[in-house]
C-alpha cells in the first residue's frame, strides 16, 4: 500500500516538473525528485532498474538538467500503476459499486 502511494507521488511530481521552462526551476525540481524518490536511501525511494536510474544519476551529478530527465522512470512507474494497481481496483468492491452507480444514473 505504501509503495503504491509513493509511486503515485513520484508520478505526479514528475508531471509537475515537466511543466517547468525556467532552468532554475528545472534544476530545483530535479534535485528534489532525485533526492526524494531515486537516490539510494531516499526517504520515499522507489524501486527502479539501474538502466533507468543511472542516466538520471549522471545527469544530476553533471548538472545537465532538462524537463524530460525523468520521462523514462515515469513511464516505468506508469506501467506498474496500470499493470498492477488498476487491475486490482477493477476487481474490487469499490469498482463494482462505481459501475453499478453509473448504470443506475445512466452514465
Amino acid at each position: 500500500q505504501r509503495q503504491m502511494c509513493i509511486r503515485d507521488r513520484f508520478y505526479l511530481h514528475v508531471e509537475r516538473f515537466k511543466l517547468e521552462i525556467s532552468q532554475s526551476e528545472i534544476r530545483k525540481w530535479s534535485y528534489f525528485i532525485w533526492d526524494t524518490f531515486l537516490k539510494g536511501g531516499a526517504l520515499l525511494e522507489i524501486s527502479i532498474d539501474v538502466e533507468i536510474k543511472k542516466p538520471i544519476q549522471i545527469a544530476v551529478e553533471n548538472q545537465t538538467f532538462s524537463n524530460t530527465l525523468f520521462s523514462n522512470a515515469q513511464e516505468i512507474i506508469h506501467d506498474v500503476i496500470h499493470g498492477n494497481i488498476y487491475p486490482r481496483f477493477e476487481s474490487s468492491k469499490h469498482y463494482e459499486e462505481m459501475i453499478q452507480c453509473r448504470a443506475e444514473s445512466g452514465n
